[in-house]
């Protein structure tokens, strides 16, 4: 992928979490640091799993 999808793929779920959030926290009754919790461990998953599936590739950082 190039990265002008990479950064368009990343606004617009940015967009989307941005509304998932304000949707579920609406309600008096949630707890915003479980949610927050349970976030970053969602989309962490996520990432651990795309970078299970494509590798790291480490850019070649030698002056040789």
């Amino acid at each position: 992928m190039t990265w002008l999808i990479l950064i368009l793929l990343s606004v617009f779920i940015n967009s989307i979490a941005n509304i998932l959030q304000k949707v579920l926290m609406r309600s008096d009754k949630s707890d915003p640091i479980s949610y927050a919790i349970l976030f970053q461990f969602t989309f962490g998953s996520f990432n651990l799993i795309y970078g299970l599936i494509h590798g790291l590739r480490y850019p070649g950082l030698s002056t040789d």
